[in-house]
């Protein structure tokens, strides 16, 4: 969701959106595609983006080419290589990879697919209907979060047919619905997927 204090002008937030939506191909096809397979893309596309931010910070040039072509989608912090280490987008490749390592193909996708779609729809409801607070976040752009989770949880295949696995979605969604409006500093990218994928886990095996 769009953290207050890192807003971009709205065209920008809705190309950077665009882009993370591109990315709904990837869980989309962990439905169709082998796991290690899917490791091996995802993990060459968080490899790259790892040794980008790395080469930006001694590289000026590179740092220069890189910002002249995507500053406009970055937030303040993304620009400065000195004080952090990567970008969101870079979080956002290592967040795609881990869940798709540690957690099953029917936890593992909807646990991408809400990272990407409940934030997008998070932070553009938020910022455009925002009234409410939510420490630095809003109550509109996390009751969109909720709701379109609420969607991918009934939409996608679950390890089993029982009613029960439903309940333990919602309960995990609902979880990293928390998590995501809390002001911690760890990026949504990790923190979105994993938390619904712990969650998700841990309950399914207690119940």
């Amino acid at each position: 969701m769009e953290d207050k204090n890192h807003q971009i002008g709205l065209k920008n937030e809705l190309l950077r959106k665009a882009i993370h939506l591109c990315s709904v191909v990837i869980p989309i096809s962990y439905y169709f595609i082998e796991k290690n397979i899917i490791l091996i893309v995802v993990g060459t596309g968080m490899v790259f983006m790892i040794l980008l931010d790395l080469l930006r910070k001694v590289i000026p040039q590179l740092d220069s080419f890189y910002l002249k072509t995507l500053g406009h989608v970055l937030r303040d912090y993304e620009v400065d290589t000195k004080r952090h280490f990567f970008t969101g987008g870079t979080f956002y490749a290592i967040g795609i990879f881990v869940t798709v390592l540690f957690f099953k193909r029917e936890i593992a996708a909807p646990a991408i697919l809400i990272m990407i779609l409940c934030d997008t729809f998070a932070a553009l409801i938020g910022r455009k209907f925002g009234k409410h607070n939510l420490w630095n976040k809003s109550f509109e752009g996390s009751t969109a979060f909720f709701v379109i989770g609420l969607l991918i949880v009934f939409l996608t295949p679950k390890i089993t047919t029982g009613i029960n696995e439903y309940i333990i979605a919602i309960a995990a969604l609902f979880i990293t619905t928390i998590v995501e409006a809390l002001p911690v500093e760890i990026d949504d990218n990790l923190s979105i997927p994993i938390t619904f994928g712990i969650i998700y886990t841990l309950l399914f095996y207690l119940f």
